[in-house]
């Protein structure tokens, strides 16, 4: 009961991000809990892409960036457990991500230490010692530990694949080459590996030389997009000033050309206006004549007519030739 409460605990205190103890944990207004510095890196890189920031469990959104503060009685309980770890690291360690994992742990999988041909297992630091302790396993080989024990073993002979045969290209055990492969050239996988691992490290150092040509050319474009982006600003702006300076002189002489048409319409106005008055005064002479020669002809007196007529004659021929 102990152990399983032990378990139940170290699975509630490990943060969901950097998979490890809690360091100083935070809990969000969800409710889940991270470590600050893992919980503030992970924002950071949304704020970096341009996204809101949102947990990183159930993935619900927060409006702005919220401020975080310590759950001081998680850390506590953090805290205890380490302490509770470092004293007992005496314990076989359990299985990583690239370790063999035993097969008879559950269900936390400790580490393997050894496989065993016989009993087609990986075993851990517990489960190994009735190897060493009990006889009934005195002939059992065992060997460093194997992933896929199935898969390396010769179903036949249940002995290990070891070597190689370079006629048929199978995976052959030491028995094999006694009987159905005895006159087959067969050399030991770890000699094959080594040939064909030069042969991988090659063509590694060839796809490394085309990543670094292909990253150098991708920052000779990166290059070139800047100088492209400069030049067309530089491009733009000048065009931009260009026509500015042309509709500042364009303004300046629409203004120039509306002053001088604005003068000749005030001369010319002035103009016919005195034109205007110097008509309207030959009319009125004009028609003062009229009344004169109207009334000089309806006069019944010849002497008052000819009198009139030798005295204003001169007069009206002046006139009528101004």
């Amino acid at each position: 009961m102990k152990k399983s409460g032990f378990l139940f605990l170290e699975d509630n205190i490990v943060c969901p991000i950097c998979l490890e103890v809690f360091r100083d944990p935070v809990t969000t207004a969800c409710g889940h809990n991270f470590c600050m510095d893992c919980l503030q890196d992970y924002w950071d890189h949304q704020a970096l892409i341009g996204e809101c920031p949102y947990c990183p469990q159930c993935r619900e959104p927060f409006n702005s960036r919220p401020h975080l503060r310590k759950n001081i009685t998680l850390g506590e309980i953090a805290l205890r457990f380490e302490q509770d770890e470092a004293q007992g690291s005496r314990r076989p360690p359990l299985a990583g991500p690239r370790d063999v994992p035993c097969d008879f742990c559950s269900p936390k999988k400790l580490k393997a230490i050894k496989s065993c041909l016989q009993c087609m297992a990986a075993l851990c630091q517990n489960h190994i010692q009735s190897h060493y302790e009990d006889k009934t396993f005195k002939n059992h080989q065992l060997i460093e530990p194997l992933s896929d024990l199935k898969a390396n073993m010769c179903l036949k002979h249940r002995k290990l694949l070891e070597l190689i045969c370079k006629m048929e290209g199978n995976f052959i055990c030491q028995m094999c080459v006694q009987e159905e492969h005895k006159n087959h050239e067969a050399i030991p996988m770890k000699e094959e590996r080594a040939e064909k691992e030069v042969e991988a490290k090659r063509i590694q150092a060839n796809v490394e030389n085309q990543i670094l040509m292909l990253a150098l050319e991708g920052q000779k474009h990166r290059g070139r997009v800047n100088y492209l982006v400069k030049v067309v600003k530089t491009a733009r702006d000048e065009v931009t000033r260009t026509f500015a300076d042309m509709f500042k002189e364009l303004k300046w002489l629409q203004a120039k050309l509306t002053d001088f048409i604005d003068q000749e319409e005030r001369s010319a106005l002035v103009e016919m206006g005195n034109s205007i008055q110097c008509r309207q005064e030959e009319l009125t002479q004009l028609k003062k004549q009229n009344v004169w020669l109207t009334v000089l002809i309806d006069d019944p007196s010849n002497y008052q007519f000819l009198q009139h007529f030798e005295t204003n004659v001169t007069i009206l021929i002046l006139f009528q030739l101004m």
